[in-house]
């Protein structure tokens, strides 16, 4: 159970035993969710602010970050400089103001990209998964083979563009909630700060959460196996 959960996510079908590992969801959704979340608990979350809220209901809690952290690095960086500044829409639009801060020496060699899947069907059937999933695997791959650079407002590609290795800016229209792990790691700039960016940011060391997010996917792996 790794990433943002609604209600509508709940009740999980009987044949289904769910492991709570780099979960987020908002204070009512756990709230209404206490139940079953008592009854896997402690539940693995990806952000503090998720874990605080949690606690506070008295669910056993703690901070694991997104399990995308636990990608594999990259076995070798490109030797051609490339920017891509991947964007979303509604939350995950990038804030057009950063483009004044862009050097242009990197300005010239960027690429946009558009991290979302435009799915027509939903729920989503077989066909539509197998589409999404290899969608989503083309985007790794062309991150992987082309950033020496990554500029984002998502989430769902700052973690993985680190875990591979990727010097990565995040920058966003407003502070959030769910980036409160990320911002261990790496800032999250709005625009009061984008003055401030660090245009040559060094790849940030994710080896420590990696290892942690595998002994830990290892031990309810194991747990559930035995329970089962």
């Amino acid at each position: 159970m790794n990433g943002v959960f609604y209600n509508s996510c709940f009740p999980l079908p009987p044949a289904i035993t769910p492991i709570f590992v780099g979960f987020h969801a908002a204070e009512d959704v756990i709230r209404q969710q206490a139940d079953i979340l008592r009854r896997y608990q402690p539940i693995g979350c990806r952000d503090e602010g998720t874990t605080r809220h949690m606690l506070a209901l008295g669910i056993e809690a703690y901070t694991t970050g997104c399990l995308t952290f636990a990608l594999p690095p990259r076995r070798q960086a490109p030797k051609e400089p490339k920017l891509l500044i991947v964007y979303g829409d509604i939350a995950g639009r990038l804030p057009l103001a950063v483009f004044r801060h862009i050097p242009e020496g990197l300005l010239v060699r960027a690429q946009l990209i558009y991290h979302r899947f435009h799915a027509s069907r939903f729920p989503l059937d077989e066909e539509m998964r197998r589409e999404a999933e290899a969608y989503e695997a083309a985007l790794f791959d062309r991150y992987r083979r082309e950033a020496t650079l990554v500029l984002t407002p998502l989430h769902h590609v700052a973690a993985p563009c680190m875990a591979f290795g990727i010097p990565t800016i995040v920058c966003r229209e407003r502070d959030d909630i769910r980036f409160s792990f990320l911002k261990t790691l790496l800032p999250v700039y709005t625009p009061g700060t984008f003055d401030t960016i660090d245009w040559d940011p060094p790849a940030v060391d994710v080896g420590a959460v990696r290892a942690s997010l595998l002994r830990v996917v290892g031990e309810r792996l194991v747990a559930a196996l035995r329970a089962a």
